[in-house]
């Protein structure tokens, strides 16, 4: 019986999103890790891969799909009470151990991720879309900057069709797969996880390339939401979410902020033991305070924090 990689390496296509290097590699932007990729290696997400010379990226299947209010993605400020049809890949670049999509972010490292690959294509998901009363259909579930491709190929469909497009991303993005993207993704959801390098790090990624895609993705007019999920022992220091909320408001204080709560997921079913922990009280006095660095009368509006004790 195959292995699901080798499942999903005959669901792909060439790439467009990589360079060759003067060495024969091939460097992948898909996200922000960047991989140079020699004959025969797979990158981090562990679905881009060098074949022959040519990058293969995932095509034509679906993990999973899904259709919801859109507030649950979240998207809170962008066409309240619409129906947002979600589809998702396999596949992550990063590995938190806290994620709620592990069983298709994960499938790929561990075995007991199962999310077998249903083959889908561009025009059965916007006719699954329509059909439902969609009026925006977003890529999420596992990471969808690294199955950007397909993404785009749905969108382009969904556009001609009437919809509106949306990312759902952990934001670990480059200059290069924002400006391919730009043209087809409407909404951007960027899950800022912690302001602290060393946490990202635990997940497999780095900060910086976080926050250059917020900046970035501002600066090109991407409609951006950011949630942050507070995890007890891990993010939730006041400290650290003000130094979180100031970097948002210094990005644009227009740019809505959700803070959601932790329950018990996948390798972290039990919060770490914990220091000083942001209430809800003083949630809202960092929003506050957040809000009135801006000095700005649109500021107060859109400085709204969603409820920390109501899980997304």
């Amino acid at each position: 019986m195959p292995t699901l990689a080798e499942v999903l390496a005959q669901t792909t296509r060439e790439g467009t999103l990589y360079d060759r290097l003067p060495d024969g590699r091939l460097r992948c932007y898909a996200c922000g890790h960047c991989c140079p990729l020699p004959e025969g290696a797979i990158g981090v997400c562990k679905v881009r891969f060098n074949q022959d010379g040519r990058l293969r990226v995932p095509w034509g299947y679906i993990g999973g799909v899904q259709c919801d209010p859109i507030e649950k993605k979240p998207f809170f400020h962008a066409y309240p009470g619409a129906l947002a049809y979600s589809f998702g890949m396999l596949g992550c670049d990063l590995h938190c151990g806290y994620c709620q999509n592990w069983v298709t972010s994960q499938a790929l490292r561990d075995p007991e991720a199962v999310a077998p690959p249903i083959a889908a294509s561009p025009e059965a998901l916007v006719s699954g879309a329509l059909r439902q009363g969609a009026r925006v259909i977003v890529s999420t579930y596992n990471e969808p900057l690294i199955t950007s491709e397909w993404a785009v190929d749905v969108f382009k469909a969904a556009k001609a069709a009437g919809l509106m497009t949306g990312f759902v991303s952990n934001g670990n993005g480059t200059p290069q797969v924002l400006e391919y993207l730009r043209p087809w993704v409407d909404l951007y959801k960027v899950d800022l996880k912690s302001f602290d390098d060393r946490h990202y790090r635990e997940l497999g990624g780095r900060l910086a390339p976080i926050l250059e895609t917020i900046r970035r993705l501002h600066a090109m007019e991407f409609w951006v939401e950011i949630v942050t999920l507070l995890i007890p022992g891990f993010n939730d220091s006041r400290e650290e979410l003000s130094r979180l909320a100031s970097f948002i408001a210094g990005v644009s204080p227009e740019i809505p902020w959700h803070v959601t709560a932790f329950h018990g997921d996948y390798q972290m079913t039990a919060p770490r033991s914990a220091g000083p922990m942001a209430s809800g009280t003083s949630m809202r006095g960092i929003c506050l305070a957040r809000s009135a660095r801006s000095k700005t009368p649109a500021a107060q509006r859109a400085a709204t924090c969603s409820s920390p004790d109501t899980a997304t």
